[in-house]
């Protein structure tokens, strides 16, 4: 596989990858670019025909090698990386270092653009050599030196998620099969104590779900199952890290007072496909709670109805906006927000952004007048979206944390209610290549097919420079829902109406 180009570094450096080998082929390639001599840039592989984890940087002129000393082992999931830090060089296998150097701190521009995964490409050539024998998955570059724990997590079944997995499916899915069949039985004494019942899901890649044996929800299925169904496309990245909200108002009559069922048809990409994940929660509002709970209004609302509070006050989060109210792709997005300490001092406020359907980044953010946040000590506090972030036509979402002395910590947007309501502020980096006189709705949906659905999704849209998160989106018509262009339903949020006729923000 070749990619093109990609952001080199010439200073620290974190390569990373999964693989399964065969074979041990000569000087099998795992992931490089290196067509030899002064433009080369890095190798991670095996080491000529004796099939050991080696790497190679170039340095001073000549090449600087790791390398493990005990052949790969064949047949087998293998985690290696290697990081280069400010002074020392260091191969990993399995998150355990193996070999280790002194490293300048500094690496050659390499004068090919070329990256190279499983061959190596000669110079000069499209020509490869050096092929990899087995599979190659999960590929990673940080312009940046991974710690030990980081690379250590990297290395370990589940990663991140090693911690959540209660149970494991390797040995009965993997190479076998790509369903699992999953049953969670819950009691409901009285379902009329209980109502806006939630599902949130955490998946890779596919599902159906049902509820006492009505379908109530479905993600990458085949239309027609069967009982060892393939899920129809992989679930984007951000799927199985933050959980998608699926409303069963419309099921609340199928929950009975006893044992209750959600049954599930979890689907993998292939077989052979080592990235497997499910987690439900199942979410209701006891009506008793709901009506006899005190909270704080941290919006005043004087002569209107109500907005919703919170049950245990901390920082007090107003003003939160940014700059440029529509970025190009160069510019920073500057954040600021008011933050006014409620029972106890402030202790700490911190800006988390995603870009499209990305992870959440931390960014933390001052009141020291450095930081776009104007007079220092003045109570508004800036952090910064860097330019490089994202790019053109990519939606920027972002919310505002602080908390105080006594751990008590406030969230804007407030996001109390999953069904109605903002998850995020956020805007769109200008897209150059939209020339239109026609006014322009930027539509962001993290699986499309699901909009096409009656159980729907969520979606964000940016119009006429206001930003709506959060939104629900699903099929909607009779006849029409088998035609090829569908028609689609967004409800808007309550606190947050429809404007397609306001001026737009300078």
């Amino acid at each position: 596989m070749i990619v093109t180009n990609y952001p080199k570094s010439t200073t620290t450096l974190t390569v990373s990858a999964w693989v399964w080998a065969e074979a041990r082929p000569t000087w099998a390639s795992i992931v490089k670019n290196w067509p030899g001599g002064n433009a080369s840039h890095f190798h991670l592989g095996l080491q000529d025909s004796a099939g050991d984890l080696s790497n190679y940087i170039r340095q001073n002129n000549a090449d600087l090698g790791l390398r493990e000393g005990t052949p790969l082992p064949i047949a087998s999931w293998q985690h290696v990386a290697f990081v280069l830090d400010a002074n020392t060089e260091r191969l990993y296998r399995n998150g355990v270092a193996v070999a280790s150097g002194p490293y300048t701190g500094t690496l050659p521009n390499p004068t090919s653009a070329a990256l190279i995964i499983g061959a190596r490409l000669l110079s000069g050539s499209a020509t490869g050599d050096s092929h990899w024998q087995g599979k190659i998955d999960e590929v990673a570059i940080w312009n940046r030196a991974l710690s030990p724990t980081e690379i250590e997590s990297l290395a370990t079944p589940g990663g991140e998620f090693a911690s959540e997995i209660t149970t494991s499916t390797k040995g009965s899915m993997f190479r076998q099969q790509a369903t699992a069949y999953l049953r969670y039985p819950f009691v409901v004494d009285n379902p009329a104590l209980y109502r806006r019942w939630i599902l949130r899901l955490r998946y890779d890649d596919g599902f159906v779900v049902w509820l006492n044996g009505q379908e109530v929800a479905r993600r990458n299925a085949p239309e027609t199952l069967d009982w060892n169904s393939a899920a129809t496309a992989a679930a984007p990245e951000s799927a199985s890290e933050v959980a998608e909200i699926f409303n069963l108002a419309e099921f609340e009559n199928l929950i009975v007072a006893g044992t209750n069922v959600l049954a599930f048809q979890a689907l993998n990409l292939a077989a052979d496909d080592p990235d497997f994940f499910i987690a439900p929660t199942l979410d209701a509002l006891s009506t008793v709670t709901v009506t006899n709970t005190f909270v704080y209004f941290t919006t005043p609302t004087p002569g209107s109805e109500n907005l919703p509070g919170v049950d245990v006050l901390g920082p007090i989060i107003t003003e939160a906006k940014h700059s440029p109210n529509v970025p190009n792709d160069t510019d920073d997005l500057v954040v600021t927000a008011r933050i006014t300490p409620a029972f106890a001092a402030v202790t700490n406020v911190t800006l988390r952004y995603r870009v499209m359907f990305s992870n959440e980044v931390a960014v933390t953010m001052l009141d020291d007048g450095a930081h776009g946040d104007g007079i220092a000590s003045d109570g508004i506090f800036g952090g910064t979206i860097p330019a490089s972030a994202s790019t053109n036509g990519q939606m920027i979402r972002y919310a505002v944390t602080a908390t105080d002395a006594f751990g008590h910590t406030s969230r804007a947007p407030l996001f109390n209610d999953p069904l109605d309501s903002d998850q995020y502020f956020g805007t769109v980096v200008a897209n150059p290549a939209i020339n239109s006189a026609l006014p322009v709705f930027h539509w962001f949906v993290a699986t499309p097919a699901a909009a096409e659905t009656s159980a729907g999704t969520r979606c964000s849209l940016f119009y006429n420079g206001e930003f709506y998160d959060n939104l629900f989106v699903r099929i909607r018509g009779g006849t029409s829902r088998a035609w090829p262009k569908k028609s689609c339903k967004i409800e808007f949020n309550e606190d947050q109406d429809f404007e397609p006729t306001r001026a737009s923000r300078a």
